[in-house]
């Protein structure tokens, strides 16, 4: 992989995922799709903590949370809901708005 470009290391790694994905939808077991998404969705929530230059070790347990949250609730779309509340609770509650939580 030394000997590679950049753009060459990103075009095997994404035909890399692309089969992943392809495998996984292929299985089609609705256990290994959560967590496959699931473990996608925390390195996405690092990235945009460190991205938006957030440090708050709750946010992740939160994170993780909803989740677990979703695997056992029946209808997941409603979740984005409860989360919204939540949040707008909390800011309203705490007084802190930051821009970059949005």
């Amino acid at each position: 992989m030394k000997n590679l470009t950049s753009f060459q290391q990103r075009i095997i790694t994404g035909i890399g995922l692309l089969a992943l994905v392809g495998i996984i939808g292929w299985i089609d077991n609705f256990l290994l799709m959560w967590a496959f998404l699931g473990v996608i969705y925390i390195f996405a929530f690092y990235e945009a903590m460190k991205l938006f230059d957030l440090s708050s070790s709750s946010a992740y347990f939160w994170a993780v949370l909803l989740w677990l949250l979703a695997y056992a609730y029946p209808n997941p779309d409603d979740l984005f809901f409860l989360v919204a509340i939540i949040f707008a609770g909390s800011i309203a509650y705490l007084h802190n708005f930051d821009k970059r939580l949005l």
